[in-house]
């Protein structure tokens, strides 16, 4: 069986597109595009090798990335924290070609112990965040609305009633 040589992957995420970089075994650098529905993901997962070595950047479509990636192609997937990278934020060309090959750089020269590896969350961890995350939005949208119906009762002259009275919780009603 023939050995094909590792590629080393680099992709730079956005919300609606993505930026690719691969140093080919013969040191030859190309890349591509794209959008990252699912239908456009899918036909990059085509494309990708079991024996590539791919780094993205930690964001949330990274982690979903990812496990696709480990599902459908089986290749190696790291995310990093690129804030803790010198070689991305210090830098003064900035930008998601420039990020992308300098990620794929990374996989090619740096092992596993020596990069800033963010770990995949589980399902569990997964809804767990979710979840946080909706309170912690709730909880805002809650403190906005308070905020806003003491202003109209301080404008409509009711100075008496502070903030305090209006978080208190209302009595439950009994039936």
């Amino acid at each position: 069986m023939k050995q094909t040589r590792r590629r080393f992957v680099g992709i730079d995420l956005g919300k609606r597109t993505y930026e690719l970089k691969i140093i080919n075994p013969n040191e030859k650098v190309t890349g591509w595009n794209g959008k990252t529905t699912i239908q456009e993901r899918n036909k990059l997962y085509a494309k990708l090798q079991s024996n590539d070595r791919v780094a993205m950047d930690v964001c949330t479509l990274a982690f979903i990335m990812a496990s696709e990636m480990e599902k459908k192609v089986h290749c190696e997937v790291r995310i990093l924290n690129a804030g803790q990278l010198p070689i991305i934020y210090h830098s003064t060309k900035k930008n998601d070609k420039e990020d992308a090959l300098k990620l794929a750089r990374l996989m090619k020269t740096h092992e596993n112990e020596e990069l800033l590896i963010i770990s995949l969350p589980s399902e569990k961890e997964i809804r767990r965040r979710k979840l946080l995350a909706e309170y912690r939005q709730l909880k805002q949208h809650r403190t906005k609305e308070l905020n806003r119906l003491h202003a109209v009762f301080v404008s409509a002259g009711y100075t008496e009633i502070v903030k305090k009275i209006l978080q208190l919780q209302p009595a439950v009603v009994e039936q």
